[in-house]
């Protein structure tokens, strides 16, 4: 088996794991869209690491995708496998953001469960901003830059006539 078809199957691979882990990871957060998310999250906490490994699994394979794919994107167009790597880490960056900001709400939760539920204001003004942080990485990097990024993979794909 030559390289090309070797790259060709990691790259379909790591496009199969991406999607799978990033689908598979919604229905580990439901608690995070109860009604008092912040005693739910607490409650559920493994749910919510479950989708932050499954979140991680996705970013890496969004990073790893471009790496195996520019050998075979440069052989046509350098300055397109560049642009096509670069848009894929800034497709990637919001959603590391987004993992970040559910394990932060994961350890709010559980300080607002063992204060009690106390009434103080920021518990709920802190969470509403760690779900509000972890939707907008999610709408930015996962629908707005991978439509971009998509756009260039396609084009390039289409240029170079690899895919007919």
């Amino acid at each position: 088996m030559d390289s090309s078809r070797k790259i060709a199957i990691a790259v379909g691979v790591l496009f199969i794991l991406a999607t799978v882990a990033g689908v598979s990871q919604f229905p580990f957060l439901r608690s995070v869209n109860a009604l008092d998310y912040l005693s739910s999250v607490s409650a559920h906490g493994s749910q919510v690491m479950t989708a932050v490994l499954l979140d991680l699994i996705m970013v890496g394979a969004v990073f790893a995708i471009p790496v195996v794919l520019f050998p075979i994107l440069k052989k046509h167009s350098e300055s397109l496998a560049r642009g096509y790597v670069v848009a894929r880490i800034f497709e990637a960056a919001p959603l590391v953001v987004g993992v970040f900001s559910m394990i932060a709400l994961l350890t709010l939760s559980r300080d607002y469960v063992a204060a009690g539920a106390p009434s103080a204001p920021h518990y709920p003004t802190l969470g509403a901003l760690l779900l509000a942080t972890s939707d907008w990485t999610l709408l930015i990097g996962g629908q707005v830059i991978l439509s971009l990024s998509a756009l260039i993979l396609n084009y390039g794909l289409y240029r170079s006539r690899l895919v007919p």
